[in-house]
């Protein structure tokens, strides 16, 4: 129960004054702060409150996998049933989006890249958070449209790539809070669990570096899941394995949790430049981007980073047994047109069943 407005508050204040003593908040008293902030119900005057809460569970001393598994129970209890594909080496394709360091749509692009190469991948689809087009708004401008959860497994099963809806779980949760900004930190490191699909496999990229605490949490959801947090040349986080410095890798299999640090020579790749990858800035020039990577002609920094994130989903379903033999299969494919085609038939079939 999350009580009355004034108790509320009052639970807060006393949570935060326990914090500012040093005491670790607990599971149970995670979980019921975000209920509280669910409800809807604290008045306006009551956001600095909630502000305060939410800045101070970020803090890098604060942040545990205790705190996440109270945020991942508060947001269970709101999100829908998420179907688990019948595919048992499907992996889903997630980034958290929201980088200091902004790119293109690399983990559409990679998706349709691995497909291409023979893993079967589930794509999810949202729109824009911090970006000019979101994956959902660049393949609706291609033809493809993100099909609900369930209807993930024939296409699945047919063409070996499928992009799902996410809009339906993820407006489920964020509908629900006030603040949502100030959410970013914790919240992003929880959302690979809600994504609307389930896959034994999964493949997340989150523009922060407590990659280890989401793997702790996504222990015993999958079988495999890696999850990756790249850094720019000037040192930027962004949600994809970097080819312009250090790759943060955490590596979930079955009970096991590995870390290591990735560089682009261990995806056979030479060091790219920043400013050799511009972001798109408007929507039609993200489409643009997304097009001419996948049939072959963008830059070869576009090409390669898509490549080595194309290796990391290949590697994580067994398709290659290393990242650089991942990356090579990548961009022979890139390079063939492969992905574009494959995105040509995705459209072709989905419009066949309209």
């Amino acid at each position: 129960m999350v009580g009355a407005p004034q108790e509320s508050v009052r639970f807060l204040q006393k949570l935060l004054n326990r914090i500012g003593r040093g005491e670790i908040p607990s599971r149970s008293d995670i979980r019921r702060a975000v209920e509280i902030l669910i409800s809807g119900g604290l008045a306006e005057r009551n956001r600095f409150t909630l502000g305060a809460f939410l800045g101070l569970m970020t803090h890098r001393e604060l942040l545990t996998v205790e705190l996440l598994r109270g945020l991942y129970d508060a947001i269970a209890a709101i999100c829908p049933d998420q179907p688990l594909a019948r595919d048992a080496g499907a992996v889903v394709a997630v980034g958290s989006g929201k980088d200091d360091f902004k790119t293109f749509n690399v983990t559409t692009c990679a998706a349709f890249t691995a497909a291409s190469c023979g893993a079967h991948v589930i794509k999810v689809g949202c729109g824009a958070e911090s970006s000019v087009a979101g994956s959902s708004d660049v393949l609706a401008d291609l033809g493809v449209l993100p099909k609900p959860p369930g209807h993930a497994d024939d296409i699945l099963a047919t063409l070996g790539i499928c992009v799902a809806d996410a809009s339906t779980a993820v407006s489920s949760i964020f509908e629900h809070y006030v603040g949502q900004s100030v959410f970013f930190n914790a919240l992003e490191l929880v959302l690979p669990s809600f994504v609307g699909i389930r896959a034994p496999h999964l493949v997340y990229g989150v523009a922060d570096s407590r990659i280890e605490l989401v793997a702790e949490l996504l222990h015993g959801q999958v079988h495999c899941a890696t999850i990756l947090a790249g850094r720019s040349g000037a040192g930027e986080w962004f949600d994809e394995a970097s080819i312009f410095g250090p790759t943060l890798m955490a590596m979930l299999q079955g009970s096991e949790i590995t870390t290591r640090e990735l560089h682009p020579g261990d995806f056979g790749l030479p060091v790219f430049r920043d400013d050799q990858v511009v972001p798109p800035s408007s929507r039609q020039e993200a489409m643009a981007t997304v097009r001419d990577v996948l049939r072959g002609e963008a830059s070869a920094a576009h090409l390669s980073l898509v490549a080595a994130n194309s290796a990391v989903i290949l590697k994580c379903t067994g398709v290659v047994d290393d990242l650089v033999g991942g990356t090579t299969f990548a961009l022979d494919s890139l390079r063939a047109g492969r992905p574009w085609q494959l995105l040509q038939r995705l459209r072709e079939f989905e419009g066949d069943r309209r």
